[in-house]
């Protein structure tokens, strides 16, 4: 199987807050051959978020 997954990783912080990853795997030789000749790249990993909890 041929896959590029994007996950969210989130942590609990000791002061009521969430800090969450978001990732991507890394692509497979399949992937990364379908991306060089398509000529593109793919963009560096997005920036960490953290985020008051919040009740509804």
């Amino acid at each position: 199987m041929v896959t590029l997954r994007m996950l969210d990783v989130v942590f609990p912080t000791t002061d009521g807050r969430t800090l969450t990853l978001p990732r991507r795997t890394q692509p497979g030789q399949e992937v990364q051959l379908l991306l060089n000749q398509l000529h593109l790249t793919l963009p560096p990993q997005a920036r960490p978020r953290i985020a008051a909890n919040q009740t509804v």
